[in-house]
């Protein structure tokens, strides 16, 4: 084989080599080498959040892109049209690790979310544990979902004094003049979706509309439903009837 023959077939040998065996670096968004997530372990007083990034090979390293990264904490009946309940937020840190110290043995829902990227997670019911066990979830990030819909009365007519909210979590909307509701940001995952009539409190804060007066015994007009977000990325939508 002549020499002019011979370089062409040795460099491409080294190429197909080094396809296999050559490090790869990246991070997710630019393209396939890299998968983001976060470990969450959870002790008896404490919920410690570490985000990472995962290579082709499977080795962990320090996720790069912390400063774009929130994480909450909110107990399971926050409400967010009036703040009521337990919340906290974690701003980012160069450290990439996020330690929350709730002070009740409440069940809690945590929220990580990148809107730079567009992607988040979210580890739903957690309960702090009543031994010195530490138990360890591994999560990883996908794309962020909005949902929407029209909100309805009994009879089948849209309201504008209506909203809807996942209780547990920072996701409200009030619905516009045609009934009609947006909840962006959302990571995927499986969430009761609650719609009823609001009345305004403040200029930020509002309350559940309720029936009953004097000694009956109040109820909202609230309509409700288990709905999983990001099961069917093409059509996150939903309507109520009150």
């Amino acid at each position: 084989m002549t020499m002019f023959f011979r370089i062409p077939f040795i460099l491409l040998l080294l190429f197909f080599a080094c396809e296999k065996n050559c490090p790869v670096s990246g991070t997710s968004g630019s393209g396939t080498q890299t998968t983001n997530g976060a470990g969450v372990s959870i002790s008896d007083s404490m919920i410690r959040v570490s985000l990472f990034s995962e290579n082709a090979d499977g080795l962990q390293i320090r996720d790069t892109d912390v400063a774009s990264v929130s994480v909450y904490l909110f107990g399971k009946t926050y409400t967010a049209f009036n703040f009521n309940g337990f919340a906290d937020t974690l701003k980012p840190s160069d450290s990439a690790i996020f330690i929350f110290k709730p002070s009740s043995k409440d069940t809690y829902n945590l929220f990580i979310i990148n809107k730079s990227r567009n992607i988040g997670l979210s580890v739903l019911g957690i309960s702090l544990s009543s031994s010195s066990s530490t138990f360890f979830h591994r999560e990883y990030f996908s794309p962020l979902h909005f949902l929407s819909g029209t909100v309805r009365d009994s009879s089948q007519i849209t309201s504008p004094f209506t909203g809807v909210f996942i209780a547990g979590s920072p996701f409200f909307s009030l619905s516009d003049s045609l009934g009609r509701f947006h909840l962006s940001s959302v990571p995927a995952g499986p969430y009761e979706i609650i719609a009823d009539f609001f009345s305004q409190v403040t200029d930020n804060t509002y309350k559940q509309v309720l029936l009953g007066f004097g000694t009956d015994i109040e109820k909202s007009f609230a309509d409700s439903v288990f709905y999983k977000i990001g099961a069917d990325s093409t059509n996150n939508s939903l309507d109520f009837s009150l």
